[in-house]
């Protein structure tokens, strides 16, 4: 079983709707349950038990949102949940949600982001500390939310970008 240094992190139900929760195991596996629909209703396909999250192996942090979740492992940012706003940091932007972690990428589209050694997640923009001490986000842009100098970036920003000022 979970002991309590397990669980990293608990998405909450956002006034918009959808709530999950996710932890990362002492073994580095990563587990999620309670991923109801981006209008926030449950389906028959709801996990409500633990299901793990394929494709993450190692995981060395986990960081959460109210609509995505990332983890650090191998050195790269894995990410999952919506992606309306580029918060999955794949290139692309989506209504849909996505259930399966997509390694994020630089701007090119296929480059993984390298360095990682740590993650978390925001309302709808995730971070990742690079082992330069470097930070770097991505998702919303708007209201200054990537570090970017300005508090109108009109285009969210579906691929990492390095926080300024840092």
């Amino acid at each position: 079983g979970a002991s309590q240094a397990d669980v990293a992190c608990l998405m909450v139900p956002a006034s918009t709707g959808g709530f999950e929760t996710a932890i990362q195991k002492g073994d580095g596996t990563v587990w999620c349950w309670g991923l109801p629909e981006p209008d926030g209703s449950a389906t028959s396909s709801t996990p409500v038990f633990a299901v793990q999250a394929l494709g993450i192996a190692g995981a060395t942090d986990i960081g959460c949102g109210p609509f995505s979740c990332c983890a650090a492992a191998g050195g790269n940012a894995w990410c999952w949940g919506s992606e309306g706003e580029g918060q999955q940091g794949d290139g692309t932007t989506s209504t849909a949600r996505d259930t399966s972690p997509d390694r994020v990428v630089l701007a090119d589209g296929t480059t993984p982001l390298g360095g990682v050694i740590g993650v978390e997640g925001g309302r709808s923009t995730n971070c990742a500390l690079l082992n330069t001490q470097q930070v770097v986000c991505w998702g919303h842009g708007d209201d200054g939310n990537l570090g970017r100098g300005t508090l109108s970036d009109a285009a969210n920003a579906g691929a990492p970008d390095v926080v300024m000022g840092l």
